[in-house]
């Protein structure tokens, strides 16, 4: 067992990012919305550094 899994912040965050709800770029731009198309993999830039793809191993 994980110790950062005993604090029930960090177990949710760890299932978010296991079961794709989260906000990250990579899940948030990869369905389009009505007049929105989805942005290609490639252009899900990381919204900080803005120079990288911000994925789960980004993040």
């Amino acid at each position: 067992f994980r110790a950062y899994l005993n604090f029930p912040a960090h177990r949710k965050t760890v299932m978010r990012l296991l079961t794709s709800p989260h906000a990250l770029a990579i899940e948030v731009l990869r369905c389009s919305e009505r007049r929105r198309p989805s942005v290609p993999r490639n252009q899900r830039l990381c919204r900080y550094c803005e120079s990288d793809v911000e994925d789960e191993v980004h993040a």
